[in-house]
């Protein structure tokens, strides 16, 4: 039986169902390494907000992976500095982490 996601992700899923760090296809359906999850830029640990222009749509693989690290950091970290987000996530996630 699938569990059903809040409004938000499922809203940001329909939008664009693609993780905004490594462009997989995500899955709404929980307990999967793809699984759809929402990220913030800015980490709350460090300040970060919970308002939509400090979250992206990405993969729980992705998200585990970057935890409280700073964007530019954990893109420098994966060994791609110049590495961008997807077209579509790109204005939030740079102006934000750029701002930093």
């Amino acid at each position: 039986m699938k569990q059903k996601r809040g409004k938000r992700i499922t809203k940001l899923h329909e939008e664009w169902p693609y993780c905004s760090y490594c462009d997989i296809k995500t899955t709404l359906d929980l307990g999967y390494i793809h699984t759809a999850v929402v990220d913030h830029v800015k980490p709350l640990s460090q300040g970060g907000d919970r308002f939509h222009t400090n979250e992206v749509l990405c993969c729980n693989k992705c998200n585990a992976d970057k935890s409280d690290t700073k964007l530019i950091i954990w893109l420098w970290q994966r060994g791609d500095p110049d590495q961008r987000p997807p077209p579509i996530a790109q204005d939030n996630v740079m102006q934000l982490d750029l701002a930093l």
